[in-house]
């Protein structure tokens, strides 16, 4: 299987991160690259790693897992993704015995309450946050974490 993974810096699977690791899964390449920004502007010191579908974020977490380096400390998630969706991404992470050590964060441009409630269903997800973020918001969730 190959796996493509678009990395803002490339994290050593041996480094130990001192800053926090935040991990942005959306292949939507302009909102990716506007949340950077965003999120670099509140912390300038956080590591950001961007995977594009839903398939590879959980092979990287495994392999991460499984090599006991550090997870992220915050994931945004988008839900409309090639491959393997949001949704399919947290089936499959509720399989796995890290993901109550996880923080997820749900962004999306739906705003259908059945997906809002949907959320609430898993233990990992902290929020279901409507595309656009704004600064404030993503203030908050920086400081809660």
């Amino acid at each position: 299987m190959k796996l493509r993974v678009k990395l803002e810096r490339v994290p050593n699977l041996n480094l130990f991160y001192m800053n926090d690791l935040t991990y942005i899964i959306d292949d939507d390449s302009i909102f990716v690259f506007v949340f950077k920004k965003i999120l670099k502007k509140n912390d300038d010191t956080r590591e950001i790693v961007n995977i594009q579908n839903g398939q590879d974020a959980i092979n990287v977490l495994q392999t991460i897992y499984n090599n006991k380096q550090k997870l992220p400390d915050l994931i945004f998630l988008d839900l409309n993704m090639p491959v393997l969706d949001g949704w399919q991404f947290l089936d499959e992470l509720e399989k796995l015995p890290f993901k109550d050590d996880l923080k997820i964060y749900i962004i999306s441009s739906t705003i259908d309450s059945n997906e809002i409630e949907k959320a609430k269903n898993y233990s990992c997800v902290k929020s279901f946050i409507s595309k656009p973020i704004n600064g404030a918001d993503l203030a908050r969730i920086l400081e809660e974490n």
